[in-house]
């Protein structure tokens, strides 16, 4: 009995030393046990800064801990992106995430603070939308097939507008350069409002832009869409083609926001963290902000489509990038 004992401790004792040898054993089974800290790196007020609060206030509802959000803008989200990427992988710093935070900074920046793949780890997606191709509703362009054909037929002739260089606004349509053979000039700007004005005013041909800037100047005749950079047809403009349409190839272009946490995260504290996203955004409040601002409603997404997903894009607009040689 008492060798029997005997064991029945040595093996009590190795089982605690091993639980006690895993990556946050220690500390995961209470999680959270005080406030989580979501870093948003832009300004508050904005689009994602607001579906970013929504989603933290029913966070904070599931998990039973207060959610705070640090705003933390500038250089492209990578202040924001570099103190979560430092950030112990204990599920108590959280970060809003875009492309470039994950996908096109690495390519634009001849040197980041950070390792996108290594240092941080996509949980869940927050929104997602298309780009939507406007012109004036005074422009000779009739619709995208027309654009195509005058592009071919006077190069460099007429111009294409994008907030910034190196979004997604841009390299949507160098994408759509190298696919459908045209070239037009780039004219990038700061901010999409001036951006807007000056395609409404004809100073500037076309642009992309999303949903949340374009609907309302849409809706009030200012800007006639063309064309949308989705797979499928955009439910508010049910009547404007898709550019896959035409050209497959394309496979669309979408601008989205994630919630990150710094790689390395407990399986149990990430499953936590996603099943609270996950429960925000079927909420009433969280649908009733995306219908605000133009997105449509958004399903859950699953860890490996997420993971395909990135490695998808970073493919695709590092490629881009490299080959129309851009760079910040």
């Amino acid at each position: 009995m008492k060798r029997r004992t005997h064991l029945g401790q040595l093996l009590a004792t190795s089982l605690a030393m091993a639980a006690s040898a895993l990556p946050g054993a220690a500390w995961s089974a209470g999680y959270p046990e005080r406030p989580i800290t979501l870093v948003v790196p832009f300004t508050a007020g904005g689009p994602t800064d607001t579906i970013a609060r929504i989603v933290a206030e029913d966070m904070a509802r599931t998990l039973g801990q207060p959610v705070i959000i640090e705003n933390k803008p500038g250089a492209s989200t990578i202040i924001g992106a570099q103190q979560v990427a430092r950030a112990k992988p204990d599920g108590y710093t959280l970060l809003v995430a875009t492309p470039g935070t994950l996908v096109t900074n690495q390519f634009l920046y001849k040197d980041i603070p950070y390792n996108a793949d290594r240092d941080l780890d996509l949980v869940q997606m927050l929104s997602v939308s298309p780009l939507i191709a406007v012109v004036s509703p005074k422009s000779a362009i009739k619709d995208f097939d027309d654009l195509i054909t005058r592009a071919k037929a006077n190069p460099n002739q007429l111009s294409f507008a994008s907030v910034g260089v190196g979004g997604v606004y841009q390299l949507a349509f160098e994408w759509l350069q190298e696919i459908a053979g045209i070239k037009m000039t780039h004219v990038p700007y700061k901010g999409s409002s001036q951006a807007l004005v000056d395609v409404m005013s004809g100073v500037v041909d076309m642009m992309f832009d999303t949903p949340t800037s374009a609907l309302p100047h849409i809706q009030a005749g200012k800007l006639r869409p063309i064309a949308v950079t989705s797979p499928q047809r955009f439910a508010l403009l049910p009547e404007v083609p898709t550019i896959d349409a035409r050209y497959p190839a394309f496979d669309s272009a979408i601008v989205w926001a994630g919630l990150v946490a710094p790689k390395g995260l407990p399986p149990d504290v990430r499953g936590r963290i996603k099943s609270a996203v996950d429960a925000a955004l079927a909420s009433e409040k969280y649908l009733q902000a995306a219908r605000s601002f133009g997105l449509e409603p958004l399903k859950p997404w699953s860890s490996d489509d997420l993971s395909k997903f990135i490695t998808g894009q970073r493919v695709r607009w590092g490629n881009v990038i490299k080959r129309a040689n851009i760079h910040i």
